[in-house]
């Protein structure tokens, strides 16, 4: 199966998805992520460009995103949840988008989940393991989320370190979108 662009699968994200369609999105998302990256020569896999990440630096960047995703709406720790409130905040994913890029656009940047390594070291062998690391967090994702209803999802708050308050259904909308947002800049990147 050759991947789709990345940039093509932005395009194309449905504007509002309810739980087992999120659940589908993040296994699609999944699979994809785990060809593209797996097909990227372990040389190129470590080079980091001339501006921005290499795509091992992308992949660590989404992993530590992801990660803390999904420990924060495990079931047993939706408690941490209730320090940011209440809403029923119904963005669509285009609004998601929008409202990140505009952060993007007027200075905002990866601040805390930023790779804290700027090396060209290839660590032969490190590739597969960076890879499993974002799946398997993905993965984690999609297992917890069969615990929340689709109210839940609208009316429980989480904060983004750019956004603010979120709904959770809104920051799973942004967090799809992050995984293809990344993953298209390093595809491009790569078929220059």
């Amino acid at each position: 199966m050759e991947v789709q662009s990345f940039k093509e699968k932005i395009i194309h994200l449905p504007s509002n998805l309810d739980q087992l369609e999120l659940i589908e999105q993040f296994n699609n998302a999944k699979n994809e992520l785990l060809e593209f990256y797996t097909s990227i020569p372990e040389n190129i896999f470590f080079s980091k460009p001339e501006n921005g990440w290499s795509p091992q630096e992308n992949i660590k960047h989404l992993y530590s995103a992801t990660f803390v995703l999904a420990l924060f709406i495990r079931k047993e720790l939706k408690f941490l949840l209730l320090l940011f409130g209440r809403g029923n905040s119904k963005k669509s994913i285009p609004e998601i988008i929008k409202i990140y890029n505009n952060k993007l656009n007027s200075g905002s940047g990866a601040g805390f989940f930023s790779p804290l390594f700027a090396s060209n070291i290839i660590d032969i062998g490190k590739k597969n393991s960076e890879i499993k690391s974002l799946i398997d967090s993905i993965q984690e994702l999609i297992n917890v989320l069969p615990s929340w209803t689709d109210e839940e999802l609208d009316n429980t708050n989480i904060v983004h370190p750019i956004l603010g308050i979120l709904s959770v259904r809104e920051m799973l909308y942004f967090s799809l979108y992050h995984l293809y947002h990344h993953s298209s800049k390093v595809q491009m990147r790569l078929n220059k």
